[in-house]
């Protein structure tokens, strides 16, 4: 009986686009919770090195590799036409601050730990310079000044929709963010921020 029902949650789930693993995890711990403790099979790429660099940094692995999705598609020997490197797709110049800053005497953004190191930490850095505001960080993060045109205002809210849609599909409890983050926005269709 039990079999048949979360046969049936995980087929409802499917058709909402929910992930599979949320709906099994979720359905074993309701079940019995001694299942919840199981761990299940990484969900993407790097999965454990972006778990250990975003928690040195106080971020939720499942937004980095939202980030690092929309970024390179896990590759991290991606190069894009302005010359961006690597998993979090970091330009040169902005690397060679952090790296300093951070300690690196020497650096390879192709080196997927050094590239997530840089990254997660220039994005942390933007989350705390925005006061919180995630969709202005993301918004710095993929394009600079450009991409904000003014508080609340972005060029860029397609790659903003993209990483939080990212973020949810890995992540399987959007609730997640909302209590790891201290002002979570969205965009909504005006291309303004809204409280959510």
């Amino acid at each position: 009986m039990a079999t048949v029902a979360g046969a049936r949650q995980i087929e409802a789930a499917t058709a909402l686009d929910i992930p599979e693993q949320a709906v099994v995890k979720a359905w074993r711990m309701r079940a019995n919770p001694v299942y919840a403790k199981v761990d299940l099979p990484p969900r993407y790429p790097y999965a454990d090195l972006i778990s250990r660099v975003s928690a040195r940094f106080g971020l939720p692995a499942d937004l980095i590799a939202g980030v690092v999705y929309v970024e390179s598609r896990f590759n991290p020997r991606c190069v894009s036409h302005r010359g961006a490197v690597g998993l979090m797709q970091l330009l040169p110049s902005t690397a060679r601050p952090l790296a300093r800053k951070l300690g690196f005497k020497r650096y390879d953004l192709f080196d997927p730990e050094t590239n997530l190191i840089l990254g997660v930490y220039f994005l942390k850095d933007r989350i705390r310079a925005y006061g919180g505001d995630l969709a202005m960080a993301l918004s710095y993060y993929n394009g600079g000044r450009w991409g904000i045109v003014s508080r609340g205002q972005f060029r860029n809210r397609g790659y903003i929709r993209s990483v939080m849609q990212h973020y949810r599909r890995f992540d399987g409890d959007s609730t997640t963010l909302f209590a790891a983050m201290p002002n979570p926005r969205a965009i909504d269709s005006r291309n303004t921020v809204s409280a959510q």
